[in-house]
Parts: C-alpha cells; sequence; structure tokens
C-alpha cells in the first residue's frame, strides 16, 4: 500500500509537530489531519462500528486463549484439551488474517466526537463490568473454598491478567457497538 500524500496532509503533518502548539491545537490539526488522510484514501470506507465488532472478534479469541491456558495441566500424551485448544487457536489464526486481510481491504472512518464520547462511556461500562465479574468469582472462589483464601499460582498469572486484559477490551467494543446502534436508531 503506497502513502497517502499530498500538499494538504504535508502541511498539517508538518503543523501537528510544531512543539511550540498547545495540546488543544495539536488535537485540534490531528483530528483534520485523520480525516483529509481519509478522503485521500481511494480504499472503498468501513464504518467505525463494524471496525470495532472486528475488534472484538479478536480480542474474544483472545480472551479464550488466555482462559483455556489457565486450565491446562500438565499431562503425558495428546487428550481432549488439546484437541480443542488446537482448534480455538487455528480459528483464532483464521479470524487474525481475515481481520489484517479486511484493515488493508477498507479504509476506516476516524472517529469523531460522539464516536469518542461513546467510547469513552464504553471503557467505563467495561471496567465495571470487570470488577463486578471479579467480585462474584471472588465471592463464588471464597464460598467454594473450606478456608477462604484464593491463591493464584505463579504461573498462572500472567494467564490470568491478560485473560481479564482481552476480556476488558471486548466488552468495551461489544458496548460501544450498542452505544453507536443505539444512536443510529435514535436519529432515524
Amino acid at each position: 500500500m503506497k502513502p497517502i500524500t499530498n500538499a494538504k496532509i504535508e502541511k498539517l503533518t508538518a503543523r501537528y509537530k510544531d512543539k511550540s502548539l498547545s495540546r488543544a491545537e495539536r488535537q485540534e490539526i490531528l483530528l483534520e489531519l485523520n480525516w483529509e488522510k481519509y478522503r485521500a484514501d481511494p480504499r472503498p470506507s468501513m464504518t467505525l462500528k463494524k471496525f470495532k465488532l472486528l475488534d472484538a472478534v479478536v480480542y474474544l479469541c483472545d480472551m479464550v486463549i488466555f482462559g483455556m491456558m489457565l486450565f491446562e495441566t500438565k499431562h503425558h500424551g495428546f487428550n481432549a484439551f488439546d484437541l480443542a485448544m488446537t482448534a480455538v487457536v487455528v480459528v483464532c489464526i483464521a479470524a487474525a488474517g481475515y481481520y489484517l486481510y479486511i484493515h488493508n481491504k477498507y479504509k476506516i472512518e476516524p472517529a469523531d466526537e460522539l464516536s469518542n464520547r461513546n467510547m469513552s462511556r464504553a471503557s467505563g461500562l467495561a471496567a465495571y463490568a470487570l470488577i463486578a465479574l471479579l467480585l462474584a468469582v471472588s465471592l463464588v472462589m471464597f464460598i467454594v473454598n473450606e478456608n477462604g483464601v484464593i491463591t493464584i499460582p505463579y504461573g498462572k498469572l500472567m494467564n490470568v491478567l491478560c485473560t481479564a486484559l482481552f476480556g476488558y477490551s471486548f466488552a468495551a467494543n461489544l458496548i460501544f457497538i450498542g452505544l453507536e446502534g443505539k444512536e443510529e436508531t435514535e436519529e432515524e
């Protein structure tokens, strides 16, 4: 893919790199620069909502892989868990390949003020959902365990953190899609 250049884009890029401008001025220039690049790009367009749906699928795949890695155990030979993990990895590789294909084929419309506000709201709601889920899991584990202690083995800590991070990103994208859909129906 060749770089998009024209005089206006080069001028905006030079202005954006000017360190003497305030942060707000640079943000405004960046927004204008993104729209100029979008208009100059000859590829067909894709809405931000559809692109966020693709993002959500990739985050879901990542969350499932790291979540499954939490439950893997050492064993000898090939068992059903290994078969399921192999199938999930193949599906995730296919989803990532499709994601990259779509990302190269289409240009994505830049986020406007409403989309940025909806992304912020979605991020906040996803954080609350993650906290509520962690509290619910902690409560169930507290009830199930006799001594009331929840331990995460050192070797599984990274899997727990990655599962939570990808779960948060998946939820934020889904909530954003829901908020964008709600706005579209209200406008109609």
